[in-house]
């Protein structure tokens, strides 16, 4: 689990062919990406409502 600097939570797995991490399935392969920056999905997805909002009451 990954801790975000907005607060929100994400869960971080290998799950072939989806997903490759195999970085996840050893300490030292997760101790390896602490510090690591991750984007947030829910960040990302609030951003994205936030632009076609602001948009579709704009006028050309």
């Amino acid at each position: 689990m990954a801790m975000l600097e907005c607060g929100h939570e994400q869960h971080v797995r290998h799950k072939p062919p989806l997903v490759e991490r195999p970085w996840v399935l050893t300490a030292e392969g997760r101790a390896s990406r602490i510090g690591q920056l991750l984007d947030c999905p829910f960040c990302d997805e609030t951003d994205e409502d936030d632009d076609a909002t602001s948009s579709a009451g704009e006028e050309e």
